[in-house]
């Protein structure tokens, strides 16, 4: 998809949704191909109780029906649940927003199918949040932990290339981040790079840790329960 091969100019495969910046500029000095769009809040699980009854769709197949329908958690709207744990409209919604305005920041002039391209992007965002979401479950059961103090210490490494402060205020702004969605970003891609070494360990070649990974996801994603509550 056309999408798909303008975000990923730079050579980065779009396997998540990710915030345009942080994957192109993260990404690249980690070497990773794991990469998240990732927000603190979108993956929070929570015991309360729903206010709509929906049916559930198992792994990707879903139905316009279903998909159609629209739940509420804590008096907040969802776009989907992945296992129970529910991904947020407004996470969603914005980061479709943030996406958008990145790219119209770097192709302000391309003449696209404004619809056909949002269509692409809103299922992307949707895709790559769920992924997210499983990928963070998985770091759960394979152990995998994070420190805030491992978070700092990238987040460090990432501005000092930077210079001076001001280009990563710049930098933030130009990607509609603040420092604070910046951090909570740069957790989720770490927590997927942690996976993807942990998933694809003892392989040596990088385009087999990458179809390794792949099939790995699929294969959860298949087993989820994942229910839908727009189509975007």
């Amino acid at each position: 998809m056309y999408l798909t091969q303008r975000i990923t100019k730079s050579g980065h495969r779009f396997f998540f949704i990710v915030l345009i910046g942080l994957a192109c500029s993260f990404g690249s000095r980690a070497n990773q191909t794991a990469e998240v769009a990732p927000e603190s809040e979108q993956t929070t699980t929570t015991n309360s109780t729903t206010s709509a009854s929906d049916p559930i769709l198992t792994g990707q197949a879903d139905t316009p029906d279903a998909a159609s329908k629209q739940a509420v958690e804590d008096g907040k709207p969802l776009v989907a649940r992945v296992n129970g744990q529910p991904i947020f409209l407004a996470v969603y919604e914005g980061r479709v927003t943030q996406i958008e305005q990145a790219l119209n920041r770097r192709q302000p002039d391309d003449e696209l199918d404004q619809l056909a391209l949002a269509v692409e992007l809103r299922q992307q965002v949707l895709d790559g949040l769920i992924e997210q979401a499983l990928i963070e479950q998985q770091a759960t059961e394979l152990g995998i932990t994070l420190s805030p103090e491992d978070v700092k210490a990238e987040a460090e490494k990432f501005v000092s290339g930077l210079d001076p402060q001001t280009e990563f205020e710049r930098w933030l702004e130009s990607n509609g981040l603040t420092e604070a969605t910046f951090l909570a970003d740069l957790q989720s891609q770490l927590i997927a790079n942690r996976v993807f070494e942990q998933v694809t360990q003892g392989e040596a070649d990088q385009a087999q840790k990458n179809r390794t990974f792949t099939a790995w996801l699929a294969e959860k994603r298949a087993a989820a329960v994942i229910e839908k509550y727009v189509i975007p």
